[in-house]
């Protein structure tokens, strides 16, 4: 298989992308922070932005592995 990594993809409706870190509080407020939400996800609810950001770095740094893909989903 020839990876390509976490390109942008769109559609009418929708843009998947890589996360950035301007995305933290978002992440952290819409889903990372609700134990509703990540009862059933591989980590645990975060209890602050900063959780959110450590791992989001972590995230970042994995994208220069063409193997590695983890798109954020934005309305357009």
């Amino acid at each position: 298989m020839n990876h390509c990594g976490t390109k942008p993809i769109e559609t009418e409706r929708l843009l998947l992308r890589p996360f950035r870190m301007e995305d933290a509080e978002a992440a952290f407020r819409n889903w990372e922070s609700d134990p509703r939400v990540t009862e059933f996800l591989r980590w645990p609810t975060y209890t602050s932005v900063d959780d959110t950001r450590t791992v989001m770095r972590g995230w970042i740094e994995a994208y220069a592995d063409p193997a590695y893909y983890h798109w954020a989903i934005v309305l357009k």
